[in-house]
């Protein structure tokens, strides 16, 4: 048997605001194919360098994803932020914080 592929399209292609690409899904197929190669010329040690990296990366990215987040510490660094902004000086070297006469 011989193999048949359709593309069956869904929209109007004649209805000019509608955003068409040229070349889909033939280019960016085409882009994943030589993405391949491209990888599979890498040295394995950079294989070894890039997989030590992500461990890395994973392992900080879930410390800071289950570091304790109450309500309470969450207030306490609001009030430390707007407190740090309020006595920074402005531009023109004075302080921005209003002082009531």
């Amino acid at each position: 048997g011989a193999i048949r592929f359709g593309f069956e399209t869904r929209c109007d292609m004649d209805d000019v605001s509608i955003f068409k690409a040229w070349g889909v899904p033939f280019v960016p197929g085409l882009a994943m194919f030589c993405n391949f190669f491209l990888l599979a010329s890498f040295p394995w040690m950079s294989w070894g360098y890039f997989s030590a990296f992500l461990i890395v990366f994973f392992i900080l990215y879930a410390a800071y994803i289950v570091r304790p987040t109450t309500p309470e510490v969450v207030a306490r660094s609001v009030i430390e932020v707007v407190m740090d902004q309020s006595s920074s000086p402005d531009e023109s070297g004075g302080s921005s914080a209003t002082v009531p006469a």
